[in-house]
């Protein structure tokens, strides 16, 4: 369903709710890999601690709408910095 490119919106658990917006770059089994999420309010990076609690949702082409939950599980630095999300896959 998740194709490379896709927008990812993110949402924090904690009392802040803090909304983020992400693009996948790559993905791998139950890992999704993302560049640094961008605070819809404030335009700003977020920089999210490994571990961190997030509720993810996204629109496919066919325009149909999914979410789930995830945890930031690590951090990438490759041609560019990306951070990795658990993604509980297609089904």
């Amino acid at each position: 369903m998740l194709k490379i490119g896709d927008v990812i919106l993110l949402e924090t658990k904690d009392k802040n709710g803090e909304r983020l917006k992400c693009r996948l770059v790559e993905s791998k089994e139950n890992q999704l890999y993302i560049d640094y999420p961008i605070n819809t309010d404030t335009g700003r990076l977020s920089y999210l601690m490994l571990g961190t609690e997030l509720f993810a949702s996204f629109i496919n082409k066919e325009q149909h709408a999914f979410s789930f939950q995830t945890v930031v599980t690590g951090r990438i630095k490759e041609t560019f910095p990306m951070l990795s999300i658990t993604y509980p896959g297609d089904h």
